[in-house]
This record gives C-alpha cells, structure tokens and sequence, in this order.
C-alpha cells in the first residue's frame, strides 16, 4: 500500500513539473498580412483592386425572395417607375463619324475597352425618363458580375478628384460594383432625347457641376473638365461626343 502511494505522487510530480508546451500555442500575426481595405477601395472592381494592390471583394449572394413565391412588399397597382432602356454607348467624332462603342472587355486597371466588334459591346440599361431631367446611373447588362455600374474612376495621375477649367484633371470610364466610392462617381450620366447624347455631369467636391468634354485613349475613353490643359500635359487627343443607340 506505501509503495502504491509513493508510485502515485512521483507520477504526479512528473506530470505537471514537466516543461512540455501547451497545445494552444497562439502566433502573432504581421500588419502586412491581415487584409485592409481603404475606403478608396469601396465600389471599384477586382480588377481595379489587383491593379491597385487592394483585396479582393468577396461575393455577394443575390437575394432569392423572388423564387420562394415571398408576396412583394409594393402593393398593385401602386406607381411603377418607367422601365429602363436597353441599348450602347457610342462615341463619334466632330466629323460626325462613329469612334467606336464602349465594350465589356476591361484593362488591367479596370476600365472600359473599345468594342472591337458587335459581340463584344457593353449592354446598358438607362432611365432615359430620369437622364432627360438630370444626371442619373447606367447599368450594364453583360459586364459581368463584379461591373454593375459605369463609372467615372479618377485617373491615377489626375491633380484632383475634382474637374475644371486650367486642370488636366481626369477620369476613366470603367466598371463598378456599388453606386459610390471616394475615387469614381456612377450618377453622372444625362440624356438628351433630341440627338440621343450622352453627357456627363461630373460632381466636384464643393458642390458644383463640372462640363466634361470626352476623348479617346489607344484603347478606351476619359473625360476632363479643360481640353487644352489636358493636351498640354498628354499631348494631341481625339475629342467626341457620347450617343445613346437603342439595342
């Protein structure tokens, strides 16, 4: 029986004087590698945020209350807005001869490519009810998933984030996921239902409304608030106008 009790205790001892580390062993984590998103980072594409070095946006499930058979919430026969129209953008020269359309194909930094042939054009939805009487969004139809939007995105060598007579500032037209975001604007866009065009009514900091004239790229479009500052800083640019074309 003492032996028994002398055998217990030295297994006792032995067990928790031993040095042996804990199964828990937490471990610190780098500031670099815990994933930030800035709030420029907010609204723009994937692809703007590889080529920008931001995280990538996470997918969002769309809701499927319409497929369970939930009532609706807006009663019948309340007010239905108008439906919104189906059709590409176009942008032409001062010679009256087409530029070329916006397509679904983005570059690296996010924005819109040219159309290199009618299977490839971007197809966009507008309230041209709403355009008529004031600037509005332009959805897209087959921008893929993460491109909700057609947005103004500043450029990344832009002096501000506002456009203006005597500023080279400028913007991208390009793709977004959301409405808003510290470096893009989405309701811009008004419509004239006399020539079918396209105009785009950039909003600045303090509250005014910039007049933008469009140019074009080896490979997309930009706008800006002063054409000849713009030239002085990037050289000869094809100026145009955008069009609205009915699908």
């Amino acid at each position: 029986m003492l032996l028994s009790l002398i055998y217990a205790f030295a297994l006792f001892s032995a067990v928790f004087s031993s040095p042996t580390s804990l199964l828990f062993s937490p471990t610190s984590a780098k500031r670099s590698d815990l994933s930030y998103e800035p709030p420029a980072a907010r609204g723009l594409t994937n692809a703007v945020r590889l080529a920008r070095g931001y995280p990538l946006k996470a997918p969002v499930r769309r809701s499927d209350t319409a497929r369970r058979g939930v009532p609706s919430s807006v009663p019948s026969g309340s007010y239905n807005p108008s439906r919104p129209a189906r059709g590409y953008l176009q942008f032409t020269t001062s010679g009256g001869q087409s530029a070329g359309f916006i397509g679904t194909q983005t570059n690296q930094n996010g924005d819109f490519l040219l159309a290199t042939g009618n299977s490839d054009k971007l197809l966009v939805e507008i309230d041209l009810m709403k355009a008529k009487s004031g600037p509005t969004t332009i959805t897209t139809v087959n921008g893929g998933t993460s491109v909700s939007y057609v947005a103004g995105i500043v450029g990344s060598t832009s002096a501000s984030n506002n456009l203006s007579q005597g500023s080279f500032s400028y913007f991208y037209f390009g793709g977004s996921s959301d409405q808003s975001g510290a470096y893009l604007e989405t309701s811009i866009f008004a419509y004239s239902a006399t020539d079918n065009s396209i105009t785009v009514q950039w909003a600045n900091s303090d509250g005014s409304t910039a007049e933008t004239f469009i140019g074009l790229t080896s490979q997309g479009a930009f706008g800006t608030g002063d054409r000849n500052a713009c030239e002085q800083e990037f050289g000869t640019v094809t100026w145009v106008t955008l069009s609205f074309v009915p699908q």
